[in-house]
Order: C-alpha cells, then structure tokens, then sequence
C-alpha cells in the first residue's frame, strides 16, 4: 500500500502554527522560510502523527502538500524548509510540493506503484474531488481535524471515508 498524505491540517496544525505566528507578531513573513526559526513548526505536529509515520514505515509515505503562491515567491521554499523542521520529511520516502492541483503528483505515484493501492488523504474537499474525478483508481480519504478550519468548497461522494484522526485512518486503512 502506498499512502500520500497533505501536510497542513492533516499532519499539521498549521491553525495553531499561524496563531502563533500571530502572537510573535509575524504573520506577515507567512510564505518566508525565515519565519519557521522565528516560530519553530515542530510543536505544531498534530500528537498522532510521529506514532501514525513510525507505525506505518513498512508502506509506501510520501507527503504531497500544495504550495500556496499567494504566499509569494518563497512559498515552495517556506513550505519544505516547515516539513523539514518538523522531522517528517525524514519519515517519508519523498516530499512532494504541487500547485493547487495534487493530480499530477499522484498520477506520478500511481505510476511508480503500479499493482499497489495507492491511498490519498487530505482535508481539502475541492482537491479530493479533483482527484477523484481524474483518477478514480486512488482511494481518497477526508481528514476533517478537530476545530481545524475547513478549507475548500464541494461535497465528497458518500463512498469516500471521512477520518478525524491518523488512528482513524489506521483503522480505515485495514478495510481497504
């Protein structure tokens, strides 16, 4: 089995990350590498996330996470130097950083995988569904995060499982 999974509000609880941001008074350095030594990313790991990585080192991890240009030109370096900081890049076989769209990247995957089940998490609705409707192959899995705030528009198929945690996911992953 191979599982992507986003990063922010999946692994992350980048709610809590830019409130601290907002207490530093930094938000406006969003998007600049520079602001993850001020406000240091790792304690912002969701508390499932080192024990779900660990646990599940015999599959195949990648982490694709979306790169949000309105952060500006730095946003792909901002959004590595974060993943790094936390220490899961090192959990995962590659981080993969997209634009909006995450198709091409797991149609990438897909291809590398090929004959294994090829799961997709993240809490955006909008990106599941483009997912779905391109490559219908890849099982998608809706992370909805305690009080994290709902990003993208939609509504899922009623097939596609909605999990609101990594234990969650664990468990899901055993029916698929």
């Amino acid at each position: 089995m191979v599982i992507a999974l986003d990063f922010d509000r999946t692994l992350f609880d980048t709610d809590a990350d830019i409130r601290a941001m907002a207490e530093r008074g930094v938000t406006d350095l969003i998007g600049e590498p520079r602001v993850n030594e001020i406000v240091d990313p790792l304690p912002f790991l969701y508390p499932d996330t080192a024990s779900f990585l660990a646990s599940h080192s015999d599959h195949a991890l990648y982490i694709v996470s979306a790169v949000t240009l309105r952060y500006g030109p730095n946003a792909g370096l901002y959004q590595k130097d974060k993943i790094e900081r936390t220490g899961v890049a090192s959990c995962v076989r590659e981080v993969v950083l997209t634009g909006e769209s995450k198709v091409d990247a797991l149609r990438t995957l897909a291809s590398k995988h090929q004959g294994e089940v090829l799961v997709f998490v993240d809490d955006r609705i909008d990106v599941l569904t483009d997912v779905h409707t391109h490559l219908p192959d890849v099982v998608c899995v809706h992370m909805v995060r305690l009080n994290a705030k709902r990003m993208g528009e939609g509504t899922l198929p009623t097939t596609m499982p909605t999990v609101t945690s990594l234990d969650e996911l664990t468990t899901t992953l055993t029916h698929i």
